[in-house]
């Protein structure tokens, strides 16, 4: 079927596998295998491949160590990025849908990672180019963002993956950031996967989007084409990963291009740069750089221009598949073609000193002669070149070279020149190891994981850099690798991951040892691991407070479900206290516990220890990873209020418990309790907080409250003078005189004046009359007043009675007397 933005893989069983792209009727859900005989799968030679759950183009497509391939976003049937993701499965021919992106994406990268995981970076999303990176773990299933994040948003870059198992992203553009123009970016960044960091890289010598990035056999990154946002480029970078730079390559492609495909062709290590476009326009033109030399050539032109086409390597040596993409009238192709390049390889990748290096190659011309060259590294000292005659169907054949005993741990660049091709590749001088694995604890337990160790030991010296890859029939390891580090001049050194069966009987354990001089593999290590079944606890930790005499552990055994439910019962003891419960469906079990109110806090947490009696399939077992933790009680000391009035002493200050447990009192506490205030007897009246401390204990959060003390103002009696006056006189002033002063007071402390009246009047009769005592403006701030009543007295008035004088004559009678 014509399609163009797809992809393709190289599946392990030898087939090539090319996945959606788009048509003249939009994405595709289709699938197409080209096959070993050279062919695409077509019924009914072949069973054509099933097609994916979801049509999609310009995704990636990643096989993973274990053979699958994952294939995720890309642009949908809605013609927007997608963050669905599929699994293929070459054995069983079918598609399962993963766990999907966390962002939709189109125009990112995907990376396999050295310990199986899959990087997608960048990409867009929606219309927005983004920073985000993300790693699907095969094991889960599952896709999550990465700790560290690009220097810069960035789409239509590349990415390469070092041999140091970095990987180095480069180019692209940061999309359309709010109202500024798409910027072409000239920046890279390198993603750390052992700690999920990212540190920015080196920059270009120019801006490149749509560029190629392709790691080369000595671990440099050829980076090439691609456009700076003006025009589409002729010029190459190189990235040494030692130095940490970009260089121009020293020659240019012939043709401007972006957008194209780069091969490192196997068993001849060339670049081969195809197809793409210059100037919008697809091209047919493939050219060869070639990195031991530095030179770019032209190569074999294709049939057809191709734009957006898809390819890889082939199962037949010498041999590679590009297919699809659009040809120069726009029109999608649903042709392939096939590149064929000279090859060369070695019998084996390790040689001890002395042994023969038998060397091969194809896709020479017949009676062609070729010349193979040796190049140490590290450099010690140089070897002649040997020759081999192509045979009549291109084929060579020599087996005239040894590494000798000054070898040891070498690589060899093995360069195969003739008089129109060139190709490389490596092997080396081993330096012999042995790999041994133990794991603890040994026999493992059903669901209880152990640590497996793998020793590397070597006989003849140091042991290189490099890791340990991990596999069992079944379990999982977390990591699946580990790293071992130069050991300098001792000659063993090892490294340790988690396993977890998950089936049962012996399992064989082992471990790859893989130098990391070019990641071969050095030795392999293995051991039968007896696996006991034996039901594993899941349970958890349990605190309570300090006092609380009832606790009830519940848990669940894990188990085989192939097996069934274990039966028999559980003892779980705390600081000697035990229960017991039969074991219930689905290995559940729940235990309560009396006695537990006298634990002491000083010894928590108390290990719970678990054991499981077994049965007639589950031997017994024990689990000591819990505990119960006990928390001190609460405890509150308040402080009894109390009064008092001014100027006297403070009465006894105290205090009340509450929270006690266990039938304890204050004697359960340390220290001696001191209740104390700030008030003297001096102090003016008013609310004074009693305090108390001094008392604590480990078994109790003892809580202070605060109480009050509270001064009273004193009494001061005043009493109203008495007074008298006469019968019609005015009232005199009333005066009045103070009783009840404390601390020496005086009537100086005092403000205002009492109220002193009465209801007699000048022109009362003769009585008593009452004075009264009141308030009035009277006021002092440590008293109240209470107030005596005087007396008012009203004379009765003085009245002089004179006889008026009279007179009368001799002998008259006497008049009336009158008096005044």
């Amino acid at each position: 079927m014509a399609r163009a933005g797809a992809a393709s893989v190289l599946l392990q069983d030898g087939r090539t596998l090319i996945t959606g792209g788009v048509s003249a009727s939009g994405a595709l859900a289709s699938v197409e295998i080209f096959d070993t005989t050279g062919n695409f799968c077509a019924a009914p030679l072949c069973v054509p491949p099933a097609s994916m759950n979801f049509a999609r183009s310009k995704h990636t497509a990643t096989v993973l160590q274990d053979g699958r391939v994952l294939v995720a976003g890309g642009i949908g049937g809605g013609g927007t990025p997608v963050a669905s993701a599929e699994i293929y499965d070459p054995a069983a021919n079918t598609w399962t849908v993963t766990g999907s992106l966390l962002m939709a994406r189109s125009g990112h990268t995907a990376s396999l990672l050295q310990n199986g995981a899959v990087l997608i970076a960048g990409g867009d999303s929606s219309g927005v180019a983004q920073s985000s990176l993300e790693i699907y773990d095969p094991t889960s299933g599952a896709f999550a963002f990465t700790t560290g994040t690009l220097s810069s948003p960035r789409e239509s870059h590349a990415a390469a993956v070092l041999q140091d198992g970095r990987v180095l992203l480069v180019g692209g553009n940061n999309g359309k950031q709010q109202t500024a123009p798409t910027a072409v970016l000239a920046t890279s960044d390198i993603y750390d996967p052992t700690t999920e960091s990212v540190a920015v890289g080196p920059t270009l010598s120019t801006p490149r989007q749509g560029p190629s990035a392709t790691t080369q056999l000595d671990g440099k990154v050829f980076v090439a084409g691609g456009n700076n946002g003006s025009a589409d480029l002729a010029s190459a970078e190189v990235y040494d990963p030692a130095a940490g730079t970009f260089t121009l390559a020293a020659s240019r492609l012939a043709t401007s291009r972006q957008g194209h495909q780069a091969f490192l062709l196997r068993h001849n290590n060339n670049v081969l740069i195809v197809g793409g476009a210059s100037a919008g326009v697809p091209l047919a033109s493939a050219e060869l750089y070639t990195p031991w030399t530095g030179g770019i050539s032209a190569t074999g032109l294709m049939a057809s221009a191709r734009a957006s086409a898809t390819g890889g390597a082939v199962s037949h040596d010498g041999l590679l598949l590009v297919a699809g993409g659009k040809n120069a009238s726009g029109t999608t192709l649903a042709s392939g073609e096939l590149y064929g390049f000279a090859t060369v390889k070695t019998d084996q990748a390790d040689y001890t000193p002395g042994s023969v290096v038998t060397i091969t190659g194809s896709g020479w011309q017949p009676g062609e002669t070729v010349s193979l060259s040796f190049l140490e590294s590290p450099y010690y000292d140089s070897h002649p070149s040997v020759i081999a005659v192509a045979d009549a169907n291109g084929n060579i054949f020599n087996n005239q070279f040894s590494p000798d005993i000054n070898d040891s741990s070498i690589l060899f660049y093995l360069t195969a020149a003739g008089s129109v091709s060139q190709a490389q590749t490596t092997f080396h001088d081993t330096n012999t190891t042995t790999t041994s694995v133990s794991c603890s604890p040994n026999p493992i337990h059903y669901g209880s994981p152990a640590t497996c160790t793998g020793t590397v030991t070597s006989s003849t010296g140091s042991i290189d850099n490099g890791v340990v890859q991990w596999s069992s029939p079944s379990g999982t390891f977390n990591p699946t690798s580990c790293t071992l580090a130069r050991t300098g001049v001792g000659n063993q050194t090892g490294c340790s991951v988690t396993f977890t069966p998950t089936s049962l009987g012996s399992l064989i354990i082992t471990a790859n040892f893989f130098a990391s001089n070019n990641g071969h593999l050095t030795s392999i290590g293995s051991q039968t691991t007896t696996l006991i079944v034996t039901a594993g606890f899941t349970a958890t930790s349990q605190s309570i407070v300090y006092g609380t005499n009832t606790v009830t552990l519940s848990g669940t055994l894990s188990y085989p479900p192939i097996l069934g439910t274990p039966t028999g019962s559980v003892m779980a003891t705390i600081n000697g206290v035990s229960g017991t419960d039969t074991v219930g469906a689905g290995g559940a079990f729940s235990i309560t516990f009396t006695g537990t109110g006298t634990f002491p806090v000083s010894g928590s947490p108390y290990t719970i220890a678990y054991t499981y009696s077994g049965d007639s399939i589950y031997v017994g077992s024990t689990d000591s990873s819990t505990t119960l933790t006990v928390t001190p009680a609460p405890l509150t000391i308040t402080a009894n209020n109390k009064s008092r009035t001014y100027g006297t002493a403070n009465p006894t200050l105290d205090a009340t418990y509450s929270g006690f447990v266990n039938g304890q009192g204050p004697g359960a506490l340390t220290g001696t309790l001191s209740c104390t205030t700030a008030a003297t007897s001096s102090s003016p009246a008013g609310n004074y907080p009693i305090n108390c401390s001094g008392q604590s204990s480990t078994n109790y959060a003892v809580t202070y409250v605060a109480g009050t003390l509270t001064i009273n103002a004193a009494v001061v009696t005043v009493t109203a003078n008495n007074a008298s006056r006469a019968y019609g006189a005015a009232n005199p002033t009333f005066t009045a005189s103070y009783s009840g002063f404390v601390n020496g007071d005086t009537a100086a402390v005092l403000s205002g004046s009492p109220s002193l009246t009465t209801t007699a009047t000048a022109s009362s009769p003769a009585s008593a009359y009452t004075i009264s005592a009141a308030q009035g403006t009277l006021s002092a701030t440590n008293y109240t007043f209470a107030f005596v009543n005087g007396t008012l007295t009203v004379n009765a008035a003085v009245v002089t009675v004179t006889a008026n004088n009279a007179s009368r004559a001799y002998g008259a009678a006497n008049p009336t007397f009158t008096a005044s």
